[in-house]
């Protein structure tokens, strides 16, 4: 296989009417060809936005 992913600095902020939430800040990420990778961690720390941010780059 070849490529790999690779993210640098990448933040996402949720607004409402009433407040900002910074669910990702500054993540770096690098991944090679057929890498498995596994989030885990307590709920609400971003686990779910991670996978939706990166999956979005495809």
């Amino acid at each position: 296989m070849e490529g790999s992913v690779k993210i640098e600095n990448a933040s996402k902020i949720f607004v409402s009417k009433n407040e900002s939430v910074e669910a990702l800040k500054d993540v770096n990420l690098e991944l090679s060809a057929g890498s498995f990778v596994s989030l885990i961690g307590p709920s609400g720390n971003g686990k779910r936005t991670s996978h939706c941010f990166y999956n979005r780059l495809h």
